[in-house]
């Protein structure tokens, strides 16, 4: 019920106009606007809500770590990211680690990504950065 974190309830015996009526007042306060859980970046699309990818409107099996990755990559495109950063922001590190996992998983998005893996650019003594397209 309520107390559980219900926003709504109806008794029994309810009417499906009055259904309708509550389902369509809780869409209006809903927060974020039909279509903003999607991210696109060229051929990537990223579906936030079900953390699922897209390359070329085909459907890509990324973890969720890859999945983050990429798309704080894309969503920054054309600016260089510091390893650090990218191991703060993406695994919850605390401080400077010389850590391998990062290049690993750039690796693998790399190999899941095909041909657009070259997208995703190394920049030497600093970190990745996503290439803007055509640029």
């Amino acid at each position: 019920g309520l107390e559980a974190g219900a926003d709504d309830y109806l008794t029994k015996p309810f009417s499906p106009k009055e259904l309708l009526l509550r389902i369509s007042a809780v869409l209006k306060r809903s927060d974020a606007p039909p279509g903003a859980v999607d991210f696109s970046f060229g051929p990537f699309r990223f579906d936030k809500n079900s953390l699922k990818f897209y390359l070329d409107s085909e459907p890509v099996d990324l973890t969720g770590t890859e999945f983050k990755l990429l798309l704080y990559l894309c969503e920054r495109a054309g600016k260089p990211q510091d390893r650090n950063d990218l191991l703060r922001t993406v695994w919850g590190y605390s401080d400077e680690v010389h850590s391998r996992t990062l290049d690993t998983h750039m690796k693998r998005l790399r190999q899941k990504l095909g041909p657009h893996g070259a997208l995703v650019e190394t920049i030497r003594g600093v970190g990745y950065l996503v290439a803007l397209p055509n640029g």
